[in-house]
């Protein structure tokens, strides 16, 4: 899903596809804090994380063996989403981590959905 599939769309229909991409970045959230999440869920985490939040492209850097994930550019132009790892799904990961913990500075739209389903995984925020 691109967000510009979203436009000319009902209110509803807006909401109920905005939540879902929301709510499977709090799921892989809770599997990596679980110690669950794996290398095949490493596609779909990324893919969730960008329909969320509206970027539409990631940089990865791997600057002193750390890797670096960037998502730039799309839809809401505020601040880069950056998350850090010694593996690109850890990296990808602690940006989904930075998302959920300060929505609005990713993008205002979202602020919605993360208030709503921070109440469905609370122990994400212990």
């Amino acid at each position: 899903m691109k967000h510009t599939d979203l436009v000319g769309i009902s209110d509803g229909e807006r909401d109920r596809i905005l939540l879902a991409a929301h709510k499977e970045v709090f799921e892989y959230l809770q599997l990596h804090k679980e110690g669950k999440v794996e290398w095949k869920h490493f596609d779909a985490i990324q893919t969730y994380l960008m329909e969320a939040t509206g970027y539409t492209k990631k940089e990865v850097t791997c600057p002193n063996k750390e890797v670096i994930v960037s998502f730039v550019e799309g839809m809401f132009m505020l601040d880069e989403l950056v998350g850090k790892g010694k593996n690109e799904l850890e990296a990808v990961c602690n940006a989904c981590s930075n998302f959920v913990n300060d929505p609005y500075k990713y993008n205002s739209f979202s602020i919605k959905y993360v208030t709503q389903l921070k109440k469905e995984f609370p122990d994400l925020f212990k």
